[in-house]
């Protein structure tokens, strides 16, 4: 909500900010970045649901079809809920360009249970299939229109002991932790009422020996346009039209994958 800038420019001034970044006026997207402790940090998750659309016997081993858009670190995945029956001989996630299993565990999941694969090194821009192993079982599967794109990764369809296959068997839910060494995510509130000019940005950040840098865009008739950044605190901000609304882009990065450098609030003042 917009709050009085406070005695010093006594109401003349108004500002929106970000302490938590789950406030109701603020809108935070990403792929790459998430909220954790109220700060914007490097990793977040994402998933997708299927429906259960038909059985199919005589597999062996059935699943899905991912493709990370970043590094993913953690699967948790929900078996279709159906009267087939346990699950006893485990789960295997296989790189698909090689057929190399990365990761696999014995474990029995029941129809309808959720389990965490965790641990995981799963690279951006590879192929991988997720699956449970049971011989002759009856797996449930999701047929038509199966493929997805989240930010966090895509669905390319399903996995069978034949192969690849349009449709996903066996996973009702599957949502992965990403965590990546770099990525960007957008700040925004609505327009402001009656806004004379804009005045200033200002933020606090944790780099913890890496970099937080926070641009200015300016919402202009063909789109968001940056207009300043990487800016200071209680930098000015610019925009061509008073009218227009702006918006801050913070760009996390490190080298370090143990170094968690974070944005921890942000603010923009508008004079009246």
């Amino acid at each position: 909500m917009p709050e009085n800038i406070g005695a010093e420019v006594p109401a003349f001034a108004d500002k929106d900010v970000a302490r938590s970044f789950g406030e109701s006026d603020v809108t935070v997207s990403s792929g790459a970045i998430g909220v954790s402790n109220e700060s914007l940090s490097l990793g977040t998750s994402g998933g997708t649901t299927f429906t259960n659309e038909s059985n199919i016997s005589g597999r062996t081993k059935a699943g899905v079809r991912i493709n990370p858009n970043y590094r993913i670190t953690a699967l948790t995945l929900t078996r279709f809920d159906s009267s087939n029956g346990d699950f006893e001989d485990g789960y295997e996630v296989q790189r698909l360009s090689d057929g190399t299993v990365v990761d696999s565990g014995s474990i029995t999941v029941s129809p309808a249970e959720t389990f965490d694969i965790p641990g995981l090194d799963l690279s951006p821009g590879t192929e991988y299939a997720v699956y449970l192993l049971d011989s002759g079982g009856v797996y449930t599967r999701k047929d038509n229109d199966a493929a997805t794109s989240l930010p966090e990764f895509d669905v390319s369809g399903g996995f069978d002991q034949y192969g690849t296959d349009p449709a996903v068997y066996a996973f009702s839910d599957v949502t992965a932790t990403v965590s990546p060494n770099s990525g960007s995510a957008y700040i925004e509130w609505p327009t402001p009422n009656d806004v004379f000019g804009w005045d200033v940005a200002t933020f606090t950040s944790s780099p913890d020996g890496e970099t937080v840098d926070v641009y200015v865009e300016e919402d202009r008739s063909g789109g968001w346009t940056e207009i300043a950044g990487p800016i200071d605190r209680g930098g000015l901000i610019k925009a061509a039209d008073p009218s227009n609304n702006v918006r801050f882009r913070v760009e996390l990065s490190r080298s370090d994958e143990s170094n968690d450098p974070t944005l921890d609030s942000i603010a923009r003042r508008w004079k009246l």
